[in-house]
């Protein structure tokens, strides 16, 4: 399954009208859980549409277990894909959809067993008409999964589930790419990122700025971030005495500075106010990847 599960993007290109979707765009990911993390048009989806065979690229190649992707070639075999829009016959039931699914993979897995997986066996006998969003969101989970593929491909998996359904997910996702599947997750949610992933994948313009851990992510940039209180007499004393200090006001009326020299820092402040319930925090995720989109000059 290592083998058939290797996907590669090689310096791939694609353009709409006169609109670079796909720039350059390179990356490999082999058996595990890996979060693709980018702004709304920063070239996710496409990535995720030329490897299924949705789209083709312009220029540069896609493949799936070394075979070349196209729309209906071998490749799409290897591939489990639940997009983030899915739509379904509104008079088949759910267990239908799943089995029409799994009549198209040779190594399927039993549809009841899907179904009770991503927590829909209550479920099997309901027409799809009738399915809230995030019941329609398992649904296509389940659709995904059922071929028993190498690669899965999950556009915003758990966006519209509650923290129940999105728990039973998570786990799930993350015991896949335990067994050595190949797990491609396009999300928003930095939470979830930190949750489930194995590698974390930046994309802005087109291409991929960079590919590491989550944990790598953040110290990559080598930074904390100091929190404080203080009037607003102290405040004027440190940037004044200290004019490259400029503190953030936070949401919970907190002053903070992000800093790689936090000994410092802690010492000026606590020099300088009284009583700042000073605290240091490691860096989120998500300052860690807004501090690289600026780096990069891309929109977060």
């Amino acid at each position: 399954m290592a083998d058939d599960g290797e996907v590669r993007w090689d310096d791939v290109h694609k353009k709409f009208g006169s609109v670079a979707a796909l720039d350059g765009f390179s990356m490999h990911a082999g058996p595990g859980v890996h979060c693709v993390l980018g702004a709304n048009g920063a070239g996710k989806s496409t990535a995720f549409a030329v490897l299924t065979g949705a789209r083709r690229p312009d220029t540069g190649t896609v493949t799936v277990g070394g075979t070349p992707v196209r729309r209906g070639g071998p490749a799409s075999r290897l591939i489990g894909f639940a997009p983030q829009a899915m739509f379904f016959p509104l008079t088949v039931t759910v267990r239908e959809a799943v089995a029409f699914v799994a009549a198209h993979y040779p190594n399927r897995a039993d549809v009841d067993e899907v179904l009770d997986a991503v927590g829909m066996t209550t479920e099997a006998r309901r027409l799809c008409g009738g399915l809230s969003g995030g019941q329609t969101r398992r649904l296509g989970l389940a659709c995904a999964l059922v071929g028993q593929t190498p690669v899965l491909v999950l556009d915003e998996p758990v966006a519209g589930l509650d923290r129940p359904g999105q728990k039973l997910l998570h786990a799930l996702i993350r015991r896949l790419g335990d067994e050595g599947r190949t797990v491609l997750v396009a999300s928003h949610d930095l939470a979830e990122v930190d949750e489930i992933a194995d590698t974390v994948t930046l994309v802005a313009r087109g291409r991929v700025l960079l590919t590491d851990t989550a944990e790598g992510v953040r110290n990559r940039l080598g930074s904390v971030r100091v929190s404080f209180t203080a009037d607003d007499a102290a405040l004027r004393t440190l940037t004044t005495r200290y004019p490259g200090l400029e503190p953030a006001l936070d949401g919970e009326g907190r002053r903070s500075v992000v800093t790689d020299r936090p000994d410092d820092i802690a010492r000026v402040i606590l020099n300088e106010c009284d009583d700042p319930h000073l605290r240091v925090h490691d860096r989120t995720l998500a300052e860690a990847l807004d501090a690289l989109l600026d780096e990069a000059g891309a929109p977060a």
